[in-house]
């Protein structure tokens, strides 16, 4: 029971510190934007469309078959450093060929921080639902833009 509690603990400051990575890895706004010459709103808008395509293809990269992706209730979010993540849910057919179904992702763009798909394993180490809800509710909370 000990050993299950801290196996459980390690695990848990393993995600914390990969949601962390996350954090550091997403795209963070220009400092030009806090000045008083802030671009315009359209800049803005083509900063999270360069957050979707980057962290679709970076997500893409991770599974069996990239072409067969499909995305569905996809926005960007802004973590509380200023980055930029993809959140949203992705279906793709697996080694077998079969569609695995919809689930939860998110999705970095920088293609040197991990991603996270709900149900399936992440640096070597499966991800049980309830850890990966802590992870999708921490990182998906603050919306810019939903596409």
């Amino acid at each position: 029971m000990l050993l299950e509690r801290q196996t459980r603990a390690a695990k848990l400051g393993s995600i914390v510190g990969v949601l962390l990575l996350i954090s550091a890895c997403g795209t963070k706004p220009d400092d030009a934007s806090a000045t008083s010459d802030s671009p315009p709103a359209s800049d803005g808008m083509n900063k999270t469309i360069d957050t979707k395509v980057s962290a679709e293809m970076n997500l893409k990269g991770g599974l069996k078959d990239a072409d067969s992706a499909k995305f569905r209730n996809e926005f960007v979010n802004a973590l509380d450093t200023g980055a930029q993540m993809l959140c949203g849910e992705v279906n793709s057919k697996n080694a077998f060929g079969a569609y695995t179904g919809f689930k939860r992702f998110i999705a970095s763009p920088n293609p040197e921080a991990p991603n996270m798909i709900e149900g399936e394993e992440m640096m070597g180490m499966k991800i049980d639902a309830k850890t990966f809800a802590k992870a999708y509710d921490f990182a998906c909370r603050h919306p810019v833009q939903r596409f």
